[in-house]
């Protein structure tokens, strides 16, 4: 009896450990096909890759927006340095004044002995190695114009004032002058007029007498 009661719980054992089996819905949750699993990973691949061609394309865009603008700036502020640099010269050469300009407002140009735009609109830069350049103001980058005009602005209006008060001297005196010529042209006119008058009526005066005379003769 002691073997038989010892040989059951065996079985039992091992009868519990066959018997566990997955059911159906564990079964059911645990099956993933492999193929729908590579469908929705390729969707998901092409959805990425189609929003990083649309960022791409909306870059290019506005690549080529700005390139567009830039391009019209660049043609327009090469013609306004032209312009501003022909209206310049004139200008500087009839004042007949030249500039210097401090190296520390042209990054390019620091260290520089000497910087000057002379009156005919030339930038000359004078370097410690003793190396010289000149050339017309608008040749020079726009960066570079803009600072120059930013140093002789206020030294233009300084020589205008200077100019115009030159001037103010210059028709002061040529009022003093004319002032002077008319006052002497009335009193010399008059004169003129008065011998002009005499001259021409002391021919006239024997005319006017033997007129008279030959009548007088003849009734008698």
């Amino acid at each position: 009896m002691a073997e038989t009661t010892d040989e059951k719980p065996q079985e039992s054992q091992s009868g519990n450990i066959s018997l566990q089996q997955p059911s159906q819905n564990d079964i059911a949750s645990s099956y993933n096909p492999s193929g729908e699993v590579k469908m929705e990973e390729n969707i998901e691949t092409e959805e990425k890759r189609r929003e990083i061609e649309n960022r791409f394309n909306e870059f290019l865009k506005a690549i080529n927006e700005e390139t567009t603008q830039l391009g019209q700036f660049l043609i327009e502020e090469k013609k306004l340095i032209n312009e501003l640099c022909g209206l310049l010269t004139p200008i500087l050469t009839r004042l007949k004044v030249s500039f210097t300009i401090p190296s520390t407002f042209i990054k390019s140009f620091e260290g520089a002995r000497q910087i000057t735009l002379d009156s005919k609109g030339h930038l000359i830069i004078a370097r410690d190695n003793e190396k010289v350049e000149s050339k017309f103001l608008a040749e020079y980058p726009s960066d570079i114009v803009l600072a120059v005009f930013c140093v002789i602005i206020p030294e233009l209006e300084k020589a205008m004032k200077t100019y115009r008060r030159n001037v103010t001297k210059r028709v002061s005196l040529l009022e003093k002058i004319k002032y002077e010529l008319k006052n002497l042209h009335e009193a010399v006119l008059p004169v003129e007029k008065s011998d002009g008058q005499l001259q021409k009526e002391e021919p006239q005066k024997p005319l006017i007498t033997s007129e008279s005379s030959k009548p007088a003769t003849s009734n008698i």
